[in-house]
């Protein structure tokens, strides 16, 4: 069973390439893996090299399928998924400097009382002690 481990890569790699929504994605790969499935039913002799001639590496079929995408369509998905980026680093970016910023008030926090001085306050009573002594 070789040959399905290297179809699930095959698809993974796929997958990878593809610049469409996950549902799209699914959609994709399970026809492309019944065409592949048929075919090796047909073809009972065949290796994972024989569905590479036949179908193609995982760039060509991304390729293909940007080929068949609508211009417009493709262009406003990666246009999307530039706000996405960009939004996600500058969350990250603001995280970091929200983290250094923290920090440093701590390590302010701690210099001053490292440096400082306490007071230390000690009440005297006076008790009783009653001793025995023999």
């Amino acid at each position: 069973m070789k040959i399905n481990r290297q179809l699930r890569r095959y698809y993974w790699q796929i997958r990878r390439w593809l610049p469409c929504g996950h549902k799209q994605k699914n959609r994709y790969i399970r026809e492309l893996s019944e065409s592949i499935n048929a075919f090796l039913q047909q073809e009972s002799n065949a290796d994972f090299q024989t569905v590479l001639a036949r179908f193609g590496s995982p760039l060509q079929i991304a390729s293909a399928y940007v080929d068949e995408m609508d211009t417009e369509k493709l262009l406003k998905r990666l246009q999307l998924r530039r706000r996405i980026m960009t939004v996600i680093l500058v969350g990250v970016v603001s995280g970091l400097v929200a983290t250094i910023i923290a920090l440093g008030i701590q390590l302010e926090m701690t210099e001053d009382m490292a440096n400082g001085y306490a007071v230390i306050e000690i009440e005297v009573t006076d008790t009783h002690i009653e001793e025995d002594i023999p």
